[in-house]
């Protein structure tokens, strides 16, 4: 790891917003100064069409994903995805927020495995089914939440890289990367994760029948008086626990 200082020269390039030199000095004002490298080619943790992420750091050692919009960005507002973030800021199922405005959001930074690697994990044998059983189950506590709370992420039918495991610890999901999210009064996002992900990739694991497990979906989706009994029922098949 490498401590770089926080400032507009080494931060903001043409690639990004107008904006970003004055996005760097607010985020400087609430006390990270500093850009932490992990390592790896170039300085950003993460990078995608409509914007960059960096990790930032405080004085006390605290950790910060700091997300600036792109110039190209097709998307022409970050402001959404902050502020679903503050309204899911008392679920426990996702970074808090810190600040955001149009062209970035400055969130916390969540350390750990993602899902795609607890899969990787366990197919070369590093992880046994138990894990992988109580992975599964934690990101569908936090996916109902969601649903509880009315946000669609709309991006959980392909979650490899949108839930991560806090301090790599299985029971402990975080939703992430909520761009494409927004406030609905039916969501979906129990559907869209079983349909997209557990059906397709681990469907042996559930002991029930493809066909059965999208009937409970179709009836989760179309019944809202029955989605906690529906889920708990899921939650006992991915976990083998009886529930109370």
């Amino acid at each position: 790891m490498v401590l770089l200082p926080l400032s507009s020269g080494v931060v903001c390039s043409a690639d990004l917003v107008s904006s970003c030199p004055s996005i760097v000095d607010h985020v400087r004002s609430l006390g990270f100064l500093w850009i932490l490298s992990l390592g790896g080619p170039g300085l950003y943790i993460g990078k995608g069409f409509s914007s960059y992420v960096i990790l930032v750091m405080d004085s006390r050692g605290l950790m910060a994903a700091l997300k600036i919009r792109r110039t190209r960005s097709k998307r022409d507002s970050l402001y959404l995805e902050g502020y679903v973030l503050e309204l899911l800021s008392k679920s426990g199922v996702t970074p808090r927020v810190f600040i955001y405005g149009g062209d970035f959001v400055l969130m916390e930074y969540i350390w750990g495995i993602d899902l795609e690697e607890v899969v990787d994990l366990y197919m070369v044998g590093y992880i046994g089914e138990e894990y992988l059983r109580r992975a599964l189950a934690s990101a569908l506590r936090a996916l109902y939440i969601l649903d509880k709370l009315g946000v669609d992420h709309l991006e959980v039918g392909n979650p490899a890289r949108h839930v991560i495991y806090r301090n790599s610890i299985p029971s402990m999901a975080r939703i992430i990367d909520f761009e494409s999210s927004h406030p609905s009064p039916s969501p979906s996002n129990i559907p869209r994760f079983v349909g997209g992900f557990l059906i397709r990739r681990f469907w042996w694991l559930l002991n029930i029948k493809p066909h059965d497990l999208r009937a409970m979906m179709r009836r989760y989706k179309k019944d809202p008086g029955s989605r906690e009994e529906v889920f708990r029922e899921l939650l006992r098949i991915i976990s083998r626990e009886r529930l109370s």
